[in-house]
């Protein structure tokens, strides 16, 4: 096993640890870590364009049951909120959407 390590397998490592982590603190930290070595101390070039930024992960959104969509246009009390609940099922709208 060898003693020492080259800059760009310290790149690779680093690199390789910020993916798993995907937009956490964390990982923008160690980023910022490798950054600092580069340019302050090997005293070399940073490329943006090389720079392994993490995806943030979007979590999907929750999509409800037809029975639990009937049983909500069931508990509107009014039948305009009827209405207006199987409107805005029926166009798809989205949460947003129906907020404004």
């Amino acid at each position: 096993m060898p003693t020492y390590c080259t800059v760009r397998g310290l790149f690779d490592v680093v690199a390789r640890s910020i993916s798993v982590e995907a937009g956490s603190q964390y990982g923008t930290q160690k980023l910022a870590a490798l950054r600092f070595v580069y340019v302050q101390v090997l005293k070399q070039g940073w490329s943006i364009a090389e720079t392994p930024y993490p995806r943030k992960v979007w979590p999907l959104p929750q999509v409800i049951s037809p029975q639990e969509v009937a049983r909500l246009i069931d508990a509107a009390e009014m039948s305009f909120h009827r209405i207006l609940l199987m409107t805005l099922y029926a166009t798809a709208a989205r949460r947003a959407e129906v907020a404004h």
